[in-house]
């Protein structure tokens, strides 16, 4: 072969390597927004109280997981925690931003999402589990949050007034009942109003016992032990991470106790009327997949339960005396023996 033909030839090979090469890179597929080059999703989660442990956390991973996302995988999850102490929030959000993740997760509530959406207004935040994001001024409406942000409300704000009336199922003679609040939480002075106005239609006196540490729940138990006869723990999500300690004290003060938990009653409370929180939590997963696949958060409608539960503790009411009568526990999803 002379050295023109084989110049020719050598050409005409480089050409198709080139138009095979276009091509292929024309068949692939796009990178999905939030995504690096490497094809593994980074995902932050910015936490208000719970730890990298807590079973919520894990049933957000597991879901992840179920969906292909796999930590050290095919997904980078980087996770910090505030451990209670909400006025870190905003530092935290912006470290997390700085590092440039595809997806912000923000559970615990409405102040983590507040700090991650005061951090940044590009990066996508899926908020778990809001209380009221439309009251609490997280986003204008749930059908269409717009902006950046969407996630997952637990309504139990709105339920606070109906787990006074449990209370007074259960103990008839009920007159004084003690609720916790966390005054750093910005949702707890709505949900405080809603209950104010239940005991006042249950005709019950309302003794509001204020608790910013963890430290200080202990000392709340012991005063509310003084004036009240049953406790009420405000559905927001700053005690879910307390509410065990919260369960305790509750047995040693012989307190009839309700949370908006199933969790609660789990660890020795009374009784709780909730959400299914694990469940909100993987259901919140799947919008950090939709949108690493490409969704756009504010077309999301924030999403709400449409079932509760209510879980009593058979052996604490036996314990505190009291008497689950057939119309309570014909009601109840799940009874603890």
């Amino acid at each position: 072969m002379t050295s023109h033909a084989r110049t020719t030839r050598e050409a005409a090979l480089t050409r198709r390597s080139a138009l095979a090469l276009l091509a292929a890179a024309c068949l692939a597929p796009a990178p999905v927004p939030g995504q690096p080059a490497d094809r593994r999703s980074h995902v932050a989660v910015l936490s208000a109280t719970a730890s990298r442990t807590a079973e919520v956390v894990r049933a957000f991973e597991q879901r992840l997981r179920e969906l292909g996302y796999v930590d050290g995988s095919t997904l980078t999850l980087d996770f910090v925690s505030a451990e209670g102490r909400l006025d870190r929030l905003p530092e935290l959000a912006a470290r997390l931003v700085a590092r440039g993740p595809g997806v912000i997760a923000a559970i615990g509530g409405a102040e983590s999402a507040f700090a991650a959406r005061g951090a940044t207004t590009a990066i996508p935040i899926v908020f778990t589990v809001a209380t009221d994001p439309v009251a609490d001024g997280l986003v204008p409406s749930v059908a269409r949050p717009g902006a950046n942000i969407t996630g997952v409300s637990s309504l139990n704000a709105e339920l606070d007034g109906k787990r006074l009336e449990l209370l007074k199922e259960v103990m008839p003679g009920l007159k004084r009942a003690a609720v916790l609040v966390n005054p750093s939480d910005r949702t707890s002075a709505q949900a405080l109003k809603r209950v104010e106005t239940g005991a006042q239609v249950l005709g019950l006196r309302l003794n509001t016992f204020e608790v910013r540490t963890p430290a200080e729940i202990d000392a709340a138990m012991g005063r509310a032990k003084a004036g009240s006869e049953a406790v009420l723990l405000l559905g927001t999500p700053y005690f879910f991470s307390h509410q065990s300690r919260v369960a305790v004290l509750a047995a040693k003060h012989r307190l009839p106790t309700i949370a908006p938990w199933r969790e609660f009653p789990a660890a020795g409370g009374l009784m709780g009327h909730g959400t299914n929180v694990r469940e909100m939590f993987r259901r919140s997963a799947d919008m950090v997949a939709r949108i690493l696949k490409g969704a756009r958060p504010g077309d999301m409608p924030v999403e709400q339960p449409t079932t509760f539960e209510l879980v009593f503790n058979a052996r604490t009411a036996e314990a505190l005396g009291i008497t689950l009568g057939p119309a309570l526990l014909t009601r109840a999803d799940m009874v603890l023996r």
